[in-house]
């Protein structure tokens, strides 16, 4: 049994000796001092040193570089109580020293073993310079290939076809988009949430890797349109990647853009292609197919006359006189135009080609189509040469529309015209007719008053002038403001403005007076401002209205702000106030025509409101900071 056993140790110790002879990596056994205390063939080749010449050793001594060997010197100590340390259970890259003391970088697996206790190390080492120098080179090629598209001046990015995930974007398309390494290229490039469903991997892998494709899209992020090249190449680390070059061409789609805008002005495009037809007829071929599709498919007419037969007529000019082409052709263009205006025509196509300054480029005819319709058309004339001989050429609109328009544009004015022949009629009645019979009427109240004893009767009186003086004053409002509505400009000039307030409120001294009310002006000043004598009649109004909807015994405040280029004049009372959905109206006479909760007939205020805008100022109402009632307030420009 004792035999079999050291067999078998025997045995076992054989196949662990040959497995680290023949193993490739270098196989160190480290004991608790930190000396060599098994060394393999491996070892010996990677590093120099003969079995007999390291065993026993100081391993970090031989084979690190001085500048490591105090560290790990102290994760020795570390070590030998506990066994552990940085590296062990690890596989770690560090730098070693060969016998002939050259540096090389190695890869360690280092595992802890407690024999006899004591704590042992056993390291499997690996030469990776050569991996290291392959490394070196994929990052040389890599920069060497960013470098080459950071140069280039269209927006280029590489993407993982698996994970769609951005590897390189350059300075283009970052300047573009932002710098999208790491995040997905249908995120980044489309502002999507999945892959894009005209993702062109199919046309670039597979049985395609190694070939281009090209392609176009509208960028729907900004909208530019892109000439796409698209292809499979090769990233430094192996793998196949997508490489993209976005080529913008919103340029050119603008200018096909802008040549279907510029068909009214086709005349010009043909002429300049006559001119320079010797140096750009490869060009003209080429583009002779847009072009005819154009001008034959073209929203107008397009005809060429020569010797005054009709040469050629486009679809749009078949169209408007409802003709065939066989039906026109080689016919003489006056065939088709109204009587009246033969003339005209052939006079003007006479001075063209004889290159008068009489003739007009751009005029306005009637023709007349198959089935006896009078058309209006404008024609726009320039001459050519059409098959080696001059031409003219028309291109022929039709304006039946704009006329149509034109006419209801004429009806407009003169009804508009007579509606204000009617307003100012309508005033000069309220002015003379209505208002005549109103003074007679409160001349003859106020006779009546001063002689009336019976308080019935009197009271009936009173009743009776005030309505009539409150008619009074509405036609005489109604008047100015219809004045004034029809004014656009007025003569200011320098004044005091302070001074006009004063002589507003001596002119409302009588009805103050009767409500007991008080009237505090400015005690500051003056003010000088630009204004137009009309000017009295705002602070008029606005005191008027205060008096007028404030309680008996109150008191009127009137107050001038400096607002730096404008003064801004404030009317301050007690009254129920302006709420705040009728605020906006009060100033409207429009508006406030049919709306409950508003006061009085607001010409007064209409009138504020026009002299204002007329001085170039601002109106406004608020409610009173203190409590009950409104600030009505004016701005005006200072002098």
């Amino acid at each position: 049994m004792e035999n079999e056993l050291k067999g078998r140790i025997k045995e076992r110790g054989e196949i662990i000796n040959a497995i680290t002879t023949a193993a490739k990596d270098a196989i160190i056994f480290m004991d608790h001092d930190g000396h060599v205390s098994y060394w393999n063939n491996a070892a010996e080749e990677i590093f120099g040193y003969k079995t007999n010449e390291i065993i026993g050793k100081d391993l970090h001594h031989i084979l690190a570089p001085e500048r490591f060997r105090e560290q790990y010197e102290k994760g020795i100590s570390s070590f030998k109580g506990t066994g552990k340390g940085d590296g062990v259970d690890k596989v770690t890259e560090y730098i070693a020293v060969r016998k002939n003391g050259d540096e090389f970088p190695i890869e360690l697996s280092l595992s802890s073993v407690k024999l006899h206790g004591k704590w042992n190390a056993i390291g499997i080492l690996r030469d990776i310079s050569k991996h290291k120098q392959a490394e070196q080179a994929l990052y040389r090629k890599q920069e060497q290939l960013l470098s080459i598209f950071g140069n280039m001046e269209e927006a280029i990015y590489v993407a993982d076809p698996e994970t769609y995930e951005l590897l390189y974007v350059n300075d283009v398309l970052k300047r573009i988009w932002g710098d999208g390494v790491g995040r997905k290229c249908y995120s980044v490039l489309q502002g999507q949430d999945t892959p894009c469903p005209f993702c062109t991997n199919d046309h670039i892998f597979g049985d395609n890797t190694g070939k281009s494709y090209v392609w176009e899209f509208q960028n729907k992020r900004d909208n530019n349109w892109y000439r796409c090249i698209d292809r499979a190449i090769e990233w430094p680390d192996g793998r196949m990647v997508r490489f993209e070059m976005g080529i913008n061409i919103q340029d050119i789609k603008d200018t096909e853009a802008e040549l279907e805008e510029y068909r009214d002005h086709l005349e010009e495009l043909v002429e300049e292609r006559t001119i320079k037809l010797a140096e750009a007829n490869t060009k003209l071929q080429k583009s002779e197919h847009k072009y005819s599709s154009l001008i034959e498919h073209g929203n107008d007419g397009i005809i060429i006359l020569q010797d005054g037969l009709l040469k050629f007529a486009n679809m749009k000019m078949l169209e408007i006189a409802n003709y065939r082409k066989d039906d026109v052709i080689g016919r003489p263009f006056i065939d088709f135009v109204s009587p009246e205006f033969k003339k005209l025509v052939m006079d003007n196509y006479k001075n063209r080609l004889e290159h008068s300054d009489d003739a007009p480029e751009k005029y306005e005819l009637v023709l007349i189509s198959k089935g006896n319709r009078a058309i209006p058309v404008e024609l726009n004339c320039s001459v050519i040469e059409y098959e080696g001989k001059p031409a003219d050429m028309a291109i022929i609109r039709d304006i039946t529309e704009r006329k149509h328009a034109e006419m209801a544009l004429r009806q407009y004015a003169a009804d508009l015209e007579h509606s204000n022949e009617m307003k100012d009629i309508f005033t000069d009645i309220m002015r003379h007719d209505l208002l005549n019979p109103a003074n007679i009427i409160n001349g003859f109240t106020s006779l009546l008053l001063g002689t009336e004893t019976d308080e019935s009767k009197r009271h009936q009186l009173e009743k009776i002038k005030n309505n009539n003086t409150r008619l009074i004053e509405m036609i005489r409002n109604a008047s100015k403001f219809s004045k004034l509505d029809a004014t656009d400009s007025i003569q200011l000039e320098r004044a005091d403005i302070g001074s006009l307030m004063k002589k507003a409120v001596s002119s409302l001294e009588h009805e103050s007076h009767e409500k007991k009310m008080n009237i505090e002006l400015p005690v500051d000043g003056p003010y000088p401002a630009h204004v137009n004598p009309l000017i009295e009649d705002v602070f008029v109004n606005l005191l008027s209205n205060a008096i007028k909807y404030s309680p008996a015994g109150s008191r009127v405040k009137i107050d001038v702000i400096d607002t730096g280029d404008m003064w801004k004049v404030m009317v301050t009372d007690v009254g129920e106030g302006v709420s705040d959905e009728n605020k906006s109206l009060v100033f409207d006479r429009h508006k406030r025509v049919n709306k409950k909760g508003v006061k009085g007939s607001g010409l007064g205020l209409a009138i504020v409101k026009r002299i204002i805008d007329l001085h170039g100022g601002n109106v406004g109402v608020e409610d009173n900071p203190q409590g009950q009632g409104s600030v009505f307030w004016v701005s005006v420009k200072k002098a």
